[in-house]
């Protein structure tokens, strides 16, 4: 319910990167809050509510911003955005019927403000350690084809904690912030002589 940041490294404010909750399924709200975040900038703590949540879970949630609400957290400028979706979900989603998830998907992914100049998000596939290889693969591609980018661009992280998952989260990241630095705005510093 509460915006998280992580600053890479830990305790610096070089990189950010905030974790959110899953969408709503009502793309509207899910386009409301992503300009918001997107126009505005984020903050860590920052609560995300749908209608659906429970109302009990809502009322307990509110005492727990108002206790921290002395804390002044930096509202950051999005430079970069990453795009997580549930592999599992995806498979079940393309072997049904109903292609609800994936569509949801879609549209969200193609909402401009998630763009960044020429930029498109990058894709996590998350979940992967409860999918075969085959499936793995089946689903990077399904997404490569839905969402209208490179394969490169979707990575593969499937829980596991092994050297090669490390290794992706590390290329995943170098990519992240090669791209983000490319929408910071020039700093000229000039020296004028006279």
């Amino acid at each position: 319910m509460f915006l998280r940041e992580y600053p890479i490294p830990r305790n610096s404010s070089a990189v950010c990167i905030y974790d959110t909750r899953g969408w709503s399924n009502d793309l509207e709200k899910n386009f409301k809050m992503l300009h918001q975040w997107m126009t505005k900038g984020i903050s860590h703590g920052e609560t995300t509510m749908w209608d659906d949540d429970e109302g009990n879970k809502i009322g307990n949630m509110k005492p727990l911003g108002r206790q921290y609400s002395f804390l002044r957290y930096k509202i950051r400028k999005v430079n970069f955005v990453l795009f997580v979706v549930d592999g599992v979900a995806v498979l079940e989603s393309m072997d049904d019927s109903n292609k609800g998830y994936t569509e949801i998907l879609r549209q969200t992914f193609m909402y401009p403000f998630l763009s960044i100049g020429d930029d498109k998000p990058v894709v996590v596939v998350t979940h992967g350690d409860r999918l075969s290889i085959q499936q793995r693969v089946h689903v990077q591609a399904e997404l490569a084809e839905l969402l209208d980018i490179p394969a490169q661009q979707i990575y593969d992280i499937p829980g596991s904690d092994d050297d090669q998952t490390d290794m992706v989260v590390l290329d995943m990241l170098h990519y992240c912030v090669r791209h983000a630095e490319q929408n910071l705005p020039v700093k000229l510093n000039y020296h004028l002589e006279v």
